[in-house]
């Protein structure tokens, strides 16, 4: 399911109710070997206005910031849930005060899938860190550069068809990055 067309923006722990639960009639089995949930993010913009003054927060200006702010919102809350109810195994921190959740839960629940989260922060600072981390881990130089030089106003439009060539680029980044195997060993044949 395209999360860009609900409120949700990560529909991740709909789709296990949808699968585990009983009014959708599908009632898999539940367990953190028995279900893999992954969930693969478009990146993230950050457009917070470290400079915004109290006079520009009018009016207009929330009702332009507000359905945004929103979907932002029900996306973290969608993906801790994920992270509280799954075992996590991979996921950048949701922010300061819960960090990554990898390892934490409820005590004494056990855990009702393995849960990935993949997603990539679309700023300067971002990109620079993903070309960091293909750099340090002998990835891919070449790679590396290219991530660089993108402007990030570039990628972080979905529909930037124009782009998608470097979209395609940030996207390969990240799966030699943050995707390892050790996510899936308990889903090996």
């Amino acid at each position: 399911m395209d999360g860009g067309v609900t409120m949700y923006n990560d529909p991740a722990f709909q789709l296990f109710l949808m699968a585990a639960t009983e009014p959708y009639r599908l009632c898999w089995s539940t367990g953190e070997k028995k279900m893999l949930l992954v969930s693969v993010g478009t990146g993230a913009g950050a457009n917070a206005n470290a400079n915004l003054s109290p006079e520009e927060m009018n009016l207009l200006y929330n009702a332009g910031t507000i359905p945004g702010a929103l979907m932002s919102a029900a996306l973290h809350e969608q993906d801790f849930l994920c992270r509280v109810f799954g075992n996590c195994v991979a996921g950048e921190a949701l922010d300061d005060e819960v960090g990554t959740v990898i390892g934490q839960g409820i005590p004494g629940v056990p855990k009702l899938f393995t849960y990935a989260r993949y997603n990539v922060e679309l700023s300067r600072e971002g990109l620079d860190a993903l070309a960091a981390k293909l750099d340090k881990g002998g990835h891919d130089e070449t790679l590396a550069r290219e991530l660089r030089g993108i402007q990030p106003a570039h990628v972080q439009q979905m529909d930037s068809v124009e782009h998608i060539d470097k979209m395609q680029r940030v996207g390969e980044a990240v799966g030699k990055v943050k995707v390892m195997a050790d996510h899936f060993t308990a889903f090996s044949i």
